[in-house]
């Protein structure tokens, strides 16, 4: 990568996102409409999970409207479990209905095919989070040990 600052969000490098469990990718809010293709097409999402707040999404001047049509044109289906960025007492609250929006996603991706994005602004606190819940959850990640997850 050869970034000086790998933990903070520069809206100038794009779309930046790991494969962080069979199916499920985390990452960086889609900036343009060209981005939401490049997850479809380039890799196969078939549902995008945003925990955005509007005011995330104006704050960068991105405009959703456009990119939900355009998933919409892709046939994307677009889940909104909006988390207030840098609020435990938020993440607290709307963390089961994420992480169930993510599951429920997950169900029509591995019957599909596809994969699910689950993103925040930088993909640094909110879609990390709600992903590792998820793993918890669902996926039977516990305490270091695994049943379905890659190890490093």
């Amino acid at each position: 990568m050869g970034w000086t600052e790998p933990f903070c969000y520069h809206f100038d490098r794009g779309l930046y996102f790991h494969e962080v469990f069979p199916r499920l990718l985390c990452g960086t809010q889609p900036r343009n409409t060209d981005e939401v293709t490049e997850l479809v097409k380039g890799h196969g999402v078939v549902t995008l999970v945003n925990l955005q707040q509007d005011k995330d999404i104006a704050h960068w001047g991105v405009d959703f409207g456009a990119n939900a049509a355009r998933a919409a044109e892709l046939g994307v289906d677009i889940r909104r479990p909006s988390i207030v960025d840098f609020s435990a007492d938020s993440l607290r609250h709307q963390l089961p209905k994420a992480v169930r929006e993510v599951a429920d996603a997950m169900k029509k991706a591995e019957a599909s095919g596809g994969r699910v994005y689950v993103h925040c602004t930088a993909g640094l606190g909110r879609a990390p989070a709600v992903c590792i819940a998820y793993l918890y959850w669902f996926q039977g990640l516990h305490q270091g040990r695994h049943s379905r997850c890659a190890s490093a």
